[in-house]
């Protein structure tokens, strides 16, 4: 045997021992992204109700309301919607530690608002898509120490969208900063706009002005992390005195996010 077949039958082992490892590799990868989204859910159909029990969430579902699949479906985006709300907070604004307490999920029919109390979710219009889970997710997560009820609105429907979830009230996937636009151009709303660091007119009672509220609230909060950052916005949410957190006062903060809105 020559030099030179030595030398190609050496160049072939490498050759192949090179590819052999590249599609270990892909093969290894494509294990780990399935693996990923495994989200070990276990169901069980009792009396009354179809309970799911994820790694984050126990879910109570009222019987018959969801088919097999619709309840995986939101089991699923549940799990995701805990998962992701976690990532974006960080442990330093965490407000509850999920890897002792579980959060509780009760689902069912009927024309109600959803909501968001002590680990219980309740959630409504789930089969309709338009269930508001990681807004309320976000309130149970997210460390909350103060009084301001934009914040608390605004970053719950932010991050409704920003993570992904279903298009639900106040603004079902439409854009918050053009509604915002729009809002403040009617004259008939422009009461909503008086609302300061910690008060909100108690006026506010038709649907259509606490929806537009919540809507403000949600482009401010935007504005803020887009301007600020996401560390200054989340301390701004945990503390009592804004003016610590960002060396403006929040009415000249709320002026400046006015002044974006009408320019877009």
């Amino acid at each position: 045997m020559t030099l030179r077949e030595v030398f190609k039958i050496k160049f072939r082992k490498k050759i192949f021992i090179i590819w052999l490892i590249f599609f270990s590799l892909i093969i290894l990868q494509s294990n780990y992204v399935k693996a990923g989204l495994q989200y070990n859910i276990s169901y069980e159909e009792k009396q009354n109700e179809v309970f799911v029990n994820t790694k984050h969430s126990e879910i109570h579902i009222e019987k018959g309301y969801l088919n097999k699949k619709e309840i995986y479906e939101i089991a699923k985006k549940i799990e995701q919607g805990i998962v992701r709300v976690k990532d974006y907070l960080g442990e330093e604004f965490l407000a509850m530690d999920t890897s002792k307490y579980k959060i509780k999920f009760y689902i069912r029919d009927g024309n109600f608002i959803s909501n968001a109390g002590g680990r219980t979710i309740k959630l409504s219009y789930v089969k309709e898509k338009n269930a508001p889970y990681i807004h309320e997710i976000v309130h149970i997560l997210a460390s909350y120490n103060g009084f301001k009820k934009w914040i608390s609105e605004g970053l719950a429907v932010y991050l409704n969208d920003y993570l992904g979830g279903y298009p639900s009230p106040p603004n079902f996937g439409k854009d918050l900063d053009e509604l915002s636009k729009e809002i403040i151009k009617k004259k008939e709303l422009k009461e909503v706009l008086s609302f300061n660091n910690t008060y909100v007119n108690p006026n506010m009672v038709s649907q259509e002005k606490r929806m537009a509220f919540y809507i403000l609230s949600g482009s401010l909060v935007k504005y803020i992390e887009e301007k600020y950052g996401k560390e200054k916005l989340l301390k701004m949410y945990n503390s009592i005195n804004i003016n610590g957190v960002i060396d403006k006062s929040f009415d000249e903060i709320k002026k400046e996010w006015i002044t974006y809105v009408e320019n877009l």
